[in-house]
């Protein structure tokens, strides 16, 4: 098991997992099932994206502890999601080359300057 594993956990379908704005505390790896993420714009919720088994999401506010950028909830048959703590992904960072952390630093700003 992962150092970094908080738990692994079966949520039902359209269970909202975090809200944009939010701050990060983890990011969830999709053992099952799926995740929508949406977001609040003009005063409709639009659906983003959709993420599927094998897929993590919530990691950008755990690199560059900025707010939630999207609101994440699970799918029409619900997900097992494994938490990953974010001391854990620091820890990681803080281990790899100093080239790796600027690099991901950079893609994390280019996501989030995008409209």
């Amino acid at each position: 098991m992962i150092d970094g594993v908080q738990e692994r956990k079966f949520q039902e379908a359209g269970k909202i997992i975090f809200k944009k704005g939010d701050n990060g505390f983890a990011c969830f790896f999709i053992d099952s099932g799926s995740v929508e993420l949406w977001d609040h714009v003009n005063g409709t919720d639009q659906l983003k994206f959709t993420i599927h088994k094998g897929g993590i999401f919530g990691e950008m506010a755990l690199i560059d502890s900025g707010p939630r950028s999207l609101t994440a909830k699970t799918g029409k048959e619900g997900a097992t999601l494994i938490t990953i703590k974010s001391d854990y992904v620091q820890k990681i960072l803080k281990e790899s080359h100093p080239f790796l952390k600027i690099l991901v630093s950079r893609l994390i700003e280019n996501l989030r300057s995008r409209p």
